[in-house]
């Protein structure tokens, strides 16, 4: 089973994507089998792992979310889930070892996944409030924790890590409920992010 933990606070600029990315890297190279869930529209925590989140074929975690708000009863299938998550890679140059004089292009994997987001996820947040609003019942929490069901029970992730927008919206309300293993305040030491 494993550990979800969300990393948030309401201030941005405070390092929780950088911690979140850092963390998966550092549980990765420990030997642990992570994923990051981006659950911010701005997505950066996706792009800084190189996915091309303005590409409309990339399968990003507001594609999930739509569809639980157009259906909240709706029993996800791991067979579409899985090719939403990706396996991020960087290139590098390395010596050719049996030449030292040549540089060889290498493609390394940062050793963790990723579920990465995009600016849609801004209007999905729109329409999680929508949702709510019109059946008076409030806004859902409920989404993200059916999409971490789904991946729990077809995967063996270790750690679930979920980086959060800067507010305290629908989006970020959704990361807090499905962190059944705490969550992680980020602060920098100035004024604004410790409040």
């Amino acid at each position: 089973m494993a550990y979800v933990l969300t990393l948030g606070n309401q201030k941005g600029g405070c390092s929780k994507t950088s911690s979140t990315i850092n963390l998966a890297y550092g549980l990765a190279n420990k030997g642990k089998k992570v994923l990051v869930i981006d659950m911010d529209s701005q997505g950066s925590a996706s792009l800084n792992l190189g996915i091309d989140i303005g590409e409309p074929e990339t399968n990003t975690v507001d594609k999930l979310l739509d569809k639980l708000i157009i259906n909240p009863n709706l029993k996800l299938d791991w067979n579409e889930v899985k090719n939403y998550i990706y396996e991020p890679t960087f290139a590098d140059r390395k010596r050719d070892p049996n030449n030292k004089m040549k540089w060889m292009d290498v493609v390394t994997p940062f050793g963790y996944s990723i579920l990465p987001a995009s600016l849609n996820l801004s209007i999905v947040e729109l329409k999680m409030g929508l949702a709510g609003g019109a059946t008076r019942q409030g806004i859902r929490t409920d989404y993200l924790e059916k999409i971490i069901k789904c991946i729990t029970e077809n995967t063996d992730f270790e750690y679930i890590l979920i980086d959060t927008p800067p507010s305290l919206g629908a989006l970020s309300m959704n990361a807090m409920a499905a962190a059944k293993d705490g969550i992680i305040v980020i602060s920098n030491l100035d004024m604004m992010s410790v409040r």
